[in-house]
């Protein structure tokens, strides 16, 4: 388990328990000091002291794909899988993911999780699972679609093997996206279950949070050059696939920023993507039913289009229902 922190003293207490509840016999645990600037270090430091499976170690701060990075450095055991620091892991999180991946031989297992705010109670989560194995393009397509599989680092088990071949981009938006996707298209194949292993709270000083930088130039150029770019969209399920979530991605971005001049390339840039690829994404009937309409609507009136996200983004904030990004 590789698990990146910073700044997480307020939590050390709950999630050191919550690693140490894990029913997995045989677990090496590495957590990772992101140049936290409280007394994260010690009180963790104090706190595993006594449990032979966790390592503890401390870097500079240099963000979530830093602190992973280091992880999979570190990491000696022959499966990897991530969990932050300020979220919950049910007990049974890697020994079911564990096991879904070696009862469907595969190279990589998924799970599900769901979000809450962060002084909600834990529920109580429905045992049944839906489970399935498919191959390395299919699960890429899953993945951007945004059906089953999720795009984030953790609710994943990876051989380590495989794990160890990729790095994390030193990027504050879709770092786990790129990852996943560079993990997909090595393995031979991919299980994911409905089980929900994993609770995502919303925390804004956390060390995903704190990576959130407003280089909105460079968040759309790593994407476009590890992702857009890449041979296997020649794959025409891929590229479907890759061109929605690119769409909604864009879009989101256009609705962070205005069209001023120390932003106006990116910007036309943007504006221009959502124009063009909107009526593809309304034409692509494996897309999801809303992001279809937003695709019609971008190709008609892309002013429009961007007003009616900037309006329904306020309203979330207002309503306190805006969450981690997904992207």
């Amino acid at each position: 388990m590789i698990v990146p922190v910073f700044n997480g003293e307020q939590y050390v207490e709950r999630s050191i328990a919550m690693l140490k509840a894990q029913d997995y016999p045989d677990l090496e645990i590495v957590i990772v000091n992101d140049g936290s600037t409280d007394n994260t270090y010690e009180m963790i430091s104090s706190a595993v002291s006594d449990d032979t499976r966790f390592r503890l170690y401390s870097q500079s701060n240099g963000g979530p794909a830093a602190a992973r990075n280091l992880g999979l450095k570190m990491a000696m055991g022959e499966y990897i899988c991530f969990v932050d620091f300020d979220d919950y892991i049910f007990p049974n999180y890697v020994s079911y993911l564990y096991s879904l991946l070696v009862n469907t031989d595969s190279d990589i297992a998924c799970a599900d999780c769901i979000r809450l705010a962060f002084d909600d109670p834990i529920p109580s989560i429905d045992e049944n699972a839906i489970e399935s194995n498919v191959n390395s393009n299919d699960a890429i397509v899953n993945m951007f679609y945004r059906r089953q599989i999720r795009s984030y680092a953790v609710c994943k088990l990876l051989k380590a093997d495989l794990a160890r071949k990729i790095r994390f981009v030193n990027t504050s938006l879709g770092e786990d996206l790129i990852y996943n996707f560079n993990a997909f298209k090595l393995a031979s194949s991919v299980s994911y279950s409905n089980k929900v292993l994993y609770i995502y709270f919303q925390n804004p000083s956390s060390i995903v949070a704190s990576g959130k930088g407003k280089d909105i130039s460079r968040k759309w150029s790593v994407f476009t050059q590890a992702v857009l770019s890449d041979p296997i969209c020649k794959n025409s399920k891929i590229r479907s696939a890759i061109r929605c979530h690119a769409f909604v991605m864009a879009s989101d971005l256009l609705t962070q920023m205005e069209s001023n001049n120390t932003q106006i390339r990116i910007y036309q840039a943007l504006y221009k993507f959502i124009k063009k690829y909107g009526i593809m994404v309304f034409k692509d009937h494996n897309s999801k039913t809303l992001n279809r309409a937003m695709g019609l609507i971008a190709s008609i009136c892309p002013v429009g289009y961007l007003y009616l996200c900037r309006a329904y983004k306020s309203f979330l904030r207002q309503s306190g229902k805006v969450k981690k990004a997904s992207v």
